[in-house]
């Protein structure tokens, strides 16, 4: 028989949690499943603890590949997919027993849903919360995808809520997808992306969408660790996230607001001038500011920053915009400076 839910889980590095995570999706109430544990090269013993299991239960399934990035790694088991809908759980993370049987047969009973949401628990050393979709739960068209949940994973209108948290995460692990539609429109992770492929699979995946169910029992457990908290500098950030955005312009012209977009664009920006001062961005404050500079010179980001009203935003985000729309850098990087000395 033919599994109802396929589970690709990526491996690198990825031992510490490892078998959390492989026996919960094991235990799922659901039966008529198959996992597909992808070993992306893993310096560790994932690919051991992947095999071991494959001993124990014949549902499981184990790839092996040189180290490709988790886009390509999640491609590789979406290719070897045999299940009706596909699912897709991080390595660090777990799951409840009964999340792809309550997803699953909600589908159904929903003529077969393209897609189905479910709510999840954001799990840190420091704090525990319950995240919902932005949904009640619930059958939703294709005019309500767009509007209610593509459009606040992309950005926001209001101005007090111009802030990367407010979003919500396009994160694919709090959904089963359709395999079908997959297929079909032959949608596949970005390879050539090392940020947010998550979010374009998502967006390009419910834009073909006709139909989404939505249940807001928080059935996954999102793992947050202290480092994964900090994000650590990341020299490429800034170009990647700017290929993210083109991407998404490019995905949703003519569907959103142009004001929505140029709102994500703002939060890109702040956030890879955050990056750059990072504590552990080794360069000295002046390279700091130049690198800065270098952002607050790109032509795109001189473009959206052209069109940006000030008035309305709260009194820190006056300044931190008022800064980079007229190409500020120094002020800019002493107050990141100061407030980073703070914390």
């Amino acid at each position: 028989m033919s599994p109802l839910v396929s589970i690709i889980v990526p491996l690198y590095k990825a031992e510490m949690n490892l078998k959390q995570c492989i026996d919960s999706i094991l235990a799922q109430t659901l039966k008529e499943i198959e996992l597909i544990l992808v070993d992306d090269g893993s310096p560790d013993s994932s690919g051991n603890i992947a095999e071991d299991y494959k001993k124990k239960d014949d549902r499981v399934i184990v790839l092996h590949q040189s180290n490709q990035g988790a886009a390509q790694a999640r491609n590789t088991g979406i290719r070897a997919a045999n299940g009706e809908y596909i699912g897709f759980v991080d390595a660090d993370d777990w799951i409840d027993s009964n999340m792809y049987s309550e997803m699953y047969n909600l589908a159904k009973k929903n003529n077969q849903a393209d897609v189905v949401m479910c709510g999840y628990i954001s799990e840190s050393d420091s704090n525990i919360s319950k995240v919902n979709t932005p949904l009640k739960d619930g059958t939703y068209d294709s005019k309500v995808i767009v509007s209610k949940v593509i459009t606040p994973m992309v950005g926001t209108l209001d101005k007090k809520m111009v802030s990367w948290k407010y979003r919500v995460m396009g994160s694919v692990w709090r959904n089963i997808f359709k395999r079908e539609l997959l297929v079909k429109q032959d949608i596949y992770f970005n390879k050539a992306l090392s940020y947010s492929e998550d979010l374009i699979f998502s967006i390009e995946f419910l834009l073909k969408s006709k139909n989404l169910a939505i249940i807001n029992k928080p059935f996954y457990h999102y793992r947050i660790s202290e480092k994964s908290l900090s994000n650590g500098y990341r020299k490429d950030l800034f170009d990647n996230l700017l290929m993210v955005d083109n991407i998404i312009r490019k995905l949703l012209d003519q569907k959103l607001d142009s004001k929505i977009l140029d709102s994500r664009t703002m939060i890109i920006v702040r956030k890879v001038i955050l990056n750059e001062m990072d504590k552990e961005n080794p360069n000295a404050f002046f390279k700091k500011m130049e690198n800065i500079q270098v952002i607050l010179n790109n032509d795109k980001v001189r473009d959206v920053y052209s069109r940006v009203k000030l008035r309305g935003y709260k009194y820190s985000d006056i300044l931190i915009f008022g800064c980079i729309k007229y190409k500020l850098s120094l002020p800019l990087t002493l107050f990141y400076l100061i407030r980073n000395s703070i914390k």
